[in-house]
């Protein structure tokens, strides 16, 4: 909850209105019920006035531009405690541990940043409203009760003990409701987001048949869950009215016997309804606060998840020409290890190729270069500095990386573009000729929207697209995995000269199949079963991979 409470601080000044007013409001309404009792009793006497007929009216009208007022404070704080709690997971994104963010997957991250962000609200809002409404509404109505009549003070007050009963018996039941609903929605968006991303694969293969036959039996178990939220929720408020009619009924009773003023009965009716609403509106949003609590937490998991160390704090890189030397590193995940004690340098104007068969370890090798894991094992020294001790984001600043599946997001060719901090449209332009992809062949030029991860473009043009950004970047140190693989020999041939004529003084590292593009390195590392078994000058067979 310290997300919550450092939120509600940055609010101070809004939340601090929202509560006056409400107080103000508040008070007004249940000061009017005793101007009533009053005022009825005067008439009945005939010594009512017309100035406390206009000063009943305007308590009134005071309390109506209090609430009126109160919206300003209540919709602002409302929106912000939302976007500011998706803002904080997409800032989490920015430093989380990424072994972390590939065991959380996609669908979890966007439902729970979904629900639980509106819980986090929720739950916000719910403080916002019991200091501002809830609590003053119950604590003024049953002063006034108290001056108007003990007896019915002490009726009132012990019937919240019966309210406190009834709410400890549905908390139970409505909290394996809501669990039960929040993992369907959970699995349910997890099906949605599989099904959205793998749309040419899932039809190959035949398989949304069954993928919408799992989203219906979830969608059957969360609606069934979401009914049985609701009735025991009415079942609450159904009781709760039975209540208030008893007293109600039980207040008539006792002023026939009494012989109580027509003025206090009215007042006393007025305040029974301000008394109890408050505590039956209390009582149910504690409640859906516990429920929304089940479902925050799943959201606190994502800010609590480790951050990858360093990653906005440590050295700074030294200056100078890039060597990166990795140091008899072993490395895995979890019990299982990859790589095993490899050792190799790269050095500053070489182009160092990398080979091996699937599952030898270059993914794993990738990832430790890039700083996204770290060595169980050895040290990565760049530029004679333990990476481990370098802050990662000025450390990523320096490294152009390009993966075999292109890296290009939903925007147009301009967002993808910029990526690279560069706004000129001479120089994004030149970019996409340099990479055989001139803007002159899209309709609307470097505005062209390109889709959720490129889609618009072929997987060619996805490829182009990404070495156009390779063109802009300055950064020293270049890791190429599979850079080429969606292109024709032709273009590849073109584009491998450009790259690297563009690269040169560079420190690069290609990973790639292709003889051809082998024969450009200055040597070649082969990796198999996590080690490094060979260092060869090129031209290298790949007739035995």
């Amino acid at each position: 909850m310290k997300i919550l409470s450092r939120i509600a601080r940055g609010h101070i000044g809004g939340i601090l209105g929202f509560v006056f007013l409400g107080l103000l409001g508040q008070l007004c309404i249940a000061y009017s019920a005793r101007l009533l009792q009053l005022l009825l009793d005067a008439m009945v006497a005939g010594t009512a006035s017309v100035s406390g007929i206009l000063f009943y009216a305007g308590i009134l009208g005071i309390q109506l531009i209090a609430f009126y007022l109160q919206n300003m404070p209540d919709a602002r704080l409302e929106s912000q405690f939302l976007l500011e709690l998706k803002t904080e997971a997409l800032r989490k994104m920015r430093t989380i541990d990424y072994l972390s963010y590939l065991r959380l997957g996609t669908g979890t991250l966007v439902e729970r940043c979904t629900t639980g962000a509106q819980a986090g609200a929720e739950i916000l809002k719910f403080g916002l409203d019991l200091v501002g409404e809830l609590l003053p509404t119950a604590v003024f109505s049953l002063f006034f009760v108290a001056q108007i009549d003990r007896t019915v003070f002490w009726l009132l007050a012990g019937g919240y003990g019966l309210v406190f009963v009834l709410t400890r018996l549905l908390l139970r039941s409505l909290y394996r409701a809501k669990e039960q609903v929040l993992t369907g929605q959970e699995r349910l968006t997890g099906t949605l987001v599989r099904g959205f991303m793998e749309l040419v694969v899932f039809r190959i293969h035949r398989r949304y048949a069954r993928e919408i036959r799992r989203a219906q039996e979830e969608a059957r178990r969360v609606t069934g869950g979401q009914v049985r939220l609701r009735m025991i929720h009415e079942a609450f408020f159904t009781l709760f009215a039975l209540l208030i009619l008893g007293v109600k009924v039980g207040i008539l009773l006792y002023a026939l016997q009494a012989g109580t003023t027509v003025g206090s009965v009215a007042a006393l009716l007025a305040l029974v309804d301000n008394a109890y609403t408050p505590v039956a509106i209390c009582n149910v949003r504690y409640i859906t606060y516990k429920l929304n609590r089940a479902a925050f937490v799943r959201l606190e998991e994502i800010y609590d998840a480790p951050d990858a160390p360093r990653q906005l704090e440590g050295a700074s890189p030294a200056e100078g020409p890039m060597e990166v030397c990795v140091d008899q590193v072993t490395a895995g995940y979890g019990d299982r290890t990859v790589l095993r004690e490899v050792s190799f340098c790269l050095k500053p104007g070489q182009v160092t190729g990398l080979v091996g068969e699937s599952g030898a370890g270059k993914s794993t090798l990738l990832h430790l270069l890039t700083g996204l894991t770290r060595p169980q094992q050895g040290v990565i020294w760049v530029r004679g500095q333990d990476l481990s001790t370098l802050c990662l984001e000025e450390y990523m600043a320096g490294l152009a990386y390009i993966p075999q599946e292109a890296p290009v997001f939903d925007g147009t060719l301009r967002e993808n573009l910029e990526a690279a901090g560069i706004q000129e449209d001479a120089r994004l332009q030149a970019a996409l000729a340099w990479a055989l992809l001139p803007a002159s062949r899209f309709p609307q030029g470097l505005d062209t929207p390109v889709g959720e991860r490129g889609v618009i473009l072929s997987g060619g043009e996805r490829q182009r697209l990404a070495l156009a950004r390779l063109y802009l970047s300055p950064a020293p140190l270049v890791i190429l995995d599979e850079a080429l693989s969606a292109l024709d020999r032709e273009n590849a041939r073109i584009l491998l000269d450009r790259m690297l004529g563009t690269l040169q003084g560079r420190t690069v590292l290609m990973i790639t199949h292709r003889e051809e593009e082998l024969a450009r390195c200055h040597r070649v590392l082969r990796l198999e079963h996590g080690k490094i078994i060979e260092e060869a000058r090129p031209p290298v067979s790949l007739k035995n991979q």
